[in-house]
């Protein structure tokens, strides 16, 4: 007679269990961050070659490299150079907040999208290439990009 009850509650907890553990797994911190990448840079700030990996990850954060080829630059719009694809990298960090990851920085839109999340953390392949495209005239926030030997 106790047996059946014992039963009972033991298959309820076991389905508890896994439904907790399904609804923790099904969002991971690469597809948070591929969600708001891709929600951010759409329409003329075309991407391609999308790679998300995590780099650090604990039970409530992880630190998560993101790393895609832009025609335009994702901060400061069109390069005037040539129609190449630039390779830029970005780290950013995000929290388990209930069953979602959140960015640590920045703020999410209503429509998914996001500021200063991805934007001005954008770090280029190519530092040589990027001191010659981003002329200070572009951006005044550029200025450290220029060359300090002799300058003492």
């Amino acid at each position: 007679m106790i047996r059946r009850p014992l039963f009972i509650v033991g298959f309820v907890l076991i389905v508890l269990l896994a439904a907790v553990g399904v609804a923790l797994a099904a969002d991971s911190p690469e597809r948070a961050v591929h969600r708001y990448f891709t929600a951010t840079y759409d329409g003329w700030r075309a991407y391609r070659d999308l790679r998300i990996e995590v780099r650090a990850r604990s039970w409530d954060r992880a630190t998560v490299r993101v790393v895609a080829r832009f025609q335009e630059d994702p901060d400061y719009g069109p390069i005037p150079d040539d129609d190449t694809w630039y390779e830029y990298v970005n780290e950013l960090e995000v929290v388990r907040q209930g069953g979602r990851w959140l960015p640590t920085r920045g703020t999410i839109k209503a429509d998914g999208s996001t500021f200063n999340v991805f934007n001005a953390y954008w770090v280029a392949s190519d530092p040589a290439r990027e001191r010659v495209r981003a002329a200070p005239a572009a951006c005044p926030c550029t200025e450290f990009l220029k060359p300090v030997e002799g300058v003492w």
